[in-house]
């Protein structure tokens, strides 16, 4: 699967425009009532992009965001096709190291974050319900750490469910 593919699936899961001030993520700051309250667009939120005019973001700026930050940094143009949106869309929900992280375990590599050519390598043997394996693994645990992350775990399991099912069909 490629960028243009991929991205397709990530901001359809991705809302528009919201500022509750009751999500970190809106604050510059990172933190409630930390910083100025800028909202979330496309998935890109003020907490990550501070710099960004996040109300008057357009698609394609989201987009080029995502490729450098997210796509770029997961080497999504060399890995396999049936897990590249996977790993995309595990990073933009958690950060692509930690996106990394899970590919390397379920690839049975050395743990570091960083892809290399034996992650590359080994990422060939990977298949999207192990992936998704990985994936659950990581919600339930941060589920079982903070109470808080209790209220977004059917939402984190639905979705990873999602692209599941549309990496098994590609």
């Amino acid at each position: 699967m490629n960028f243009e593919q991929a991205i397709g699936y990530v901001l359809s899961e991705e809302g528009g425009f919201t500022a509750k001030e009751s999500d970190a993520g809106n604050w510059t700051g990172g933190k409630i009532g930390k910083g100025i309250l800028k909202g979330t667009k496309f998935g890109i939120s003020a907490a990550s992009y501070p710099d960004e005019d996040i109300r008057n973001l357009t698609k394609d700026r989201a987009k080029f965001l995502y490729k450098r930050d997210f796509w770029d940094e997961i080497k999504g143009d060399l890995l396999p096709g049936k897990i590249s949106l996977h790993v995309l869309d595990f990073a933009v929900n958690a950060g692509p190291v930690v996106a990394i992280r899970e590919l390397q375990r379920a690839a049975g590599v050395v743990v570091d974050g960083l892809i290399g050519p034996k992650t590359l390598k080994a990422a060939a043997n990977v298949d999207a319900w192990k992936y998704s394996e990985m994936r659950i693994w990581h919600y339930t645990g941060l589920a079982k750490k903070k109470a808080a992350y209790r209220d977004f775990l059917a939402g984190w399991l639905l979705r990873n469910q999602k692209i599941t099912r549309i990496c098994l069909e590609n």
